[in-house]
């Protein structure tokens, strides 16, 4: 009689229970690794796996999962007071097939669905777009909800929308748009409406191949209705529509608002800016945190978008300092506007502010000669 197959583990089962919690074997692979290659240190391991994030990395979608669960576990080994080294006993530690695999299963560069716990499914990255396009619903005066319903069938397609189709998906949208519009639509309603087509467009955007840009001219059209609408009006709390704007405009990945960089913060009241800085500070931190570097790239850029639209000269210098050579087009924005506001002594401070070894430094350099007449020296 033949033994019976064991039964394949392919991590997000439970291993077993330490002070009466609950450890898969994702856990106990990780924790492994740490002890006997990391000396305990979880941000070593941590560092390990950064690495897999390098642009071009066919690996990242791996990396970007082990790393969400990287956290995920460390909160809960802080929660129940324990340590990697908690987890392995010393019968684990000397299972030479069991750390083997252990090692193997942290190099792997591909994760299909069965190996993946529920934090490798919410990634940091998952978190923030569904937060940026949902999340901040419920503070809006009229909910945003029963409008996007109305698109759902229109953009959330099990198949990829061709060019060619993406011009009728654009009909039915705008002419659902237009239905939707009525006249006896209160203002916080009608507040909800352009909120629930933007996400519906951006749902549409990730189906859809847009060559024609007809999406695109869709969505901009839409932004511009959008950051025109009066929310303070509506009743809405100014730290809420911000937040949910600001969280828009840094998850954007469709290159929404280009040369228009500024036009969701020139209506930004004077006495709310700090409040909206904050809010994009706050958002670099969280995304540099969860290994977001785009995102947390464009936090920071957003910044010095913010300082223009809302000509905010007082924070010109700082913004830039924030910046440094990385990003040009943000340092002449700044400049620019110093100019126009401040004079040429202003903006001059603007490009030393900035001035520092970084990708467009001498870029920069020659930008202000031409603008100013001030040639940078080294720093």
């Amino acid at each position: 009689m033949s033994n019976p197959r064991a039964t394949p583990v392919f991590g997000p089962e439970l291993h077993g229970e330490v002070r009466g919690r609950p450890w898969s074997h994702w856990d106990v692979w990780f924790c492994l690794v740490t002890v006997l290659d990391h000396d305990g240190d979880l941000a070593a391991l941590e560092h390990v796996l950064v690495a897999e994030l390098k642009p071009g990395n066919t690996a990242r979608s791996a990396g970007e999962a082990k790393l969400s669960h990287l956290q995920d576990l460390r909160s809960r080994l802080v929660a129940a007071r324990l340590t990697p080294a908690d987890l392995v006993t010393a019968d684990l530690l000397t299972d030479k097939a069991l750390v083997a695999r252990a090692r193997r299963r942290l190099r792997d560069r591909h994760l299909d669905g069965r190996a993946k716990t529920p934090a490798m499914y919410e990634t940091p990255e998952v978190r923030l777009t569904r937060l940026a396009r949902y999340g901040r619903w419920p503070t809006f005066p009229s909910g945003p909800a029963p409008f996007y319903a109305s698109f759902r069938s229109q953009v959330e397609v099990k198949d990829a929308i061709s060019e060619r189709r993406s011009f009728g998906a654009v009909t039915r949208m705008e002419s659902k748009l237009n239905a939707l519009d009525r006249p006896k639509l209160t203002d916080p309603q009608r507040l909800a409406l352009h909120r629930a087509f933007h996400t519906a467009s951006l749902e549409l955007a990730d189906r859809a191949d847009d060559s024609c840009g007809v999406i695109g001219e869709m969505r901009s059209q839409a932004w511009r209705y959008y950051l025109e609408l009066d929310w303070a009006g509506c009743g809405m709390q100014p730290e809420d529509y911000w937040a949910d704007l600001s969280a828009l405009v840094v998850t954007e990945q469709y290159g929404l608002g280009y040369r228009e960089q500024a036009l969701p913060w020139t209506r930004v009241p004077p006495t709310q800016v700090s409040l909206v800085q904050g809010l994009l500070s706050s958002l670099e931190s969280q995304c540099r945190a969860g290994h977001l570097p785009y995102a947390a790239e464009e936090a920071r850029q957003q910044q010095a978008w913010l300082a223009v639209g809302t000509n905010s000269i007082d924070r010109f210098i700082e913004v830039a300092e924030h910046l440094g050579t990385d990003h040009w087009a943000e340092i002449e924005a700044l400049a620019q506007a110093a100019l126009r506001a401040g004079g040429r002594t202003l903006a001059i401070g603007v490009f030393q502010a900035a001035d520092r070894p970084g990708r467009h430094r001498d870029h920069l350099r020659k930008i202000c000669v031409a603008m100013t007449g001030a040639a940078l020296g080294d720093a």
